[in-house]
């Protein structure tokens, strides 16, 4: 597989031209992302993972080092190497431990709150912006804050979220990222995802990097905040063979039941298509 760099003083790329770049969250999760067209493979290391050229190379190998996402723009399955199984995310509606967020965006047990109140996005830009993966930026501050209401028995308990997000895009490429994307962050809250995707839209430029700072305070209560910081770098023009986007030969669909193994006893051939 033939790569090429992307350079800072390149035109802007699509991303639908076939890319690859790596992703690195503060907490220890990488990976690497491959895009072809409307498919995106978001491969997700292990702890033990080597480094991302090695193990770059070790999956164009064939072996089976990541969990893996596919996407077709319609469907993602989700590959899970360990044991050798893939469930459809959009069918089943439950994302992989390791693309939870941990923000503390609702934090009382219990279920959903009973209201979500005084719903507040604002965007603004700074005026300089450091380059991020080598490339140009310019850097958004996103200012988020809710009022929340959880009802229990013997009280109502209110709660307030306030958030402070930064986030670089770069005109260097052109569309969104597919598998892991700096300017998306769903809060598990209709009503805050649709303002948060409102305002975010109108950012210009494809999302490098993001800096975020949750903090849930409970009223006469405790506080707790939360970080995260994701970079997008590597970024590199490929041709990716069709394989990187398939099931691997032998694995079994198995939905992600928390209860029992659930198996459903369908082998896909070796070598075919993980999206139709």
């Amino acid at each position: 597989m033939a790569a090429v760099a992307l350079l800072a003083t390149a035109a802007a790329v699509p991303v639908e031209a076939g890319l690859r770049y790596r992703f690195a969250f503060e907490d220890g999760r990488t990976g690497t992302v491959w895009v072809d067209g409307a498919r995106c493979r978001t491969e997700f290391a292990p702890a033990e993972a080597a480094e991302a050229a090695e193990a770059a190379t070790a999956v164009e190998a064939g072996k089976a080092l990541y969990d893996l996402r596919l996407d077709d723009g319609e469907r993602r399955l989700y590959v899970d190497s360990t044991g050798e199984t893939y469930w459809n995310v959009s069918e089943h509606g439950v994302l992989p431990v390791r693309e939870r967020s941990s923000l503390p965006f609702v934090v009382i047990a219990g279920g959903a709150p009973r209201a979500v109140l005084e719903p507040s996005v604002q965007v603004t830009e700074e005026d300089y912006a450091e380059p991020v993966a080598g490339l140009p930026t310019r850097k958004f501050v996103i200012r988020i804050r809710y009022l929340l209401e959880h009802e229990f028995p013997a009280e109502v308990v209110r709660a307030t979220v306030s958030g402070i997000w930064l986030l670089w895009t770069t005109a260097a490429l052109e569309g969104r990222p597919c598998g892991v994307d700096p300017g998306a962050l769903p809060t598990g809250l209709p009503e805050i995802d649709a303002l948060l995707e409102h305002e975010l839209a109108k950012i210009p430029g494809f999302p490098v990097m993001r800096q975020l700072s949750v903090t849930h305070r409970i009223h006469r209560g405790t506080s707790t905040t939360g970080l995260e910081t994701l970079t997008l770098d590597g970024f590199e023009t490929v041709d990716p063979p069709r394989s990187l986007f398939a099931v691997p030969a032998g694995y079994r669909h198995q939905a992600p039941v928390f209860s029992g193994p659930g198996v459903e006893e369908r082998v896909l051939p070796g070598g075919e298509d993980a999206t139709p």
